[in-house]
């Protein structure tokens, strides 16, 4: 199931402690990578080939990720800070976005 599946992915990239070792940016695309990965086997949305707000657009759409829009954008918001404005958040954001995504996972795993 894509819970088992996230959940799995997230354990494996908290192991590698990219955010000790300074590498925030990776840190960040693999998360968002965990985070569409498990959107689009969870919820049928082609989340890892749209643009943030793209996604957003077609996750509105989405009865069942309506509700979860507004976690959404504040969690990829962001990751393309992270990505593209070179914000380099600390271990408190970094331990935060791994709490968003993994209760967004668990939140909506059923049906899964």
């Amino acid at each position: 199931p894509a819970h088992v599946l996230a959940l799995g992915a997230l354990d494996r990239l908290i192991e590698q402690d990219l955010v000790r070792l300074g590498m925030v940016e990776p840190f960040f695309v693999s998360l968002s990578s965990i985070m569409r990965d498990y959107i689009e086997r969870r919820f049928r949305v082609r989340a890892p080939e749209l643009t943030t707000e793209e996604f957003l657009n077609e996750a509105g759409r989405s009865p069942s990720l309506a509700a979860h829009s507004p976690r959404l954008r504040e969690f990829l918001n962001l990751a393309d800070q992270v990505k593209f404005a070179t914000l380099r958040p600390g271990r408190e954001e970094a331990d935060g976005a791994v709490a968003a995504v993994r209760g967004f996972v668990r939140e909506t795993a059923d049906g899964d």
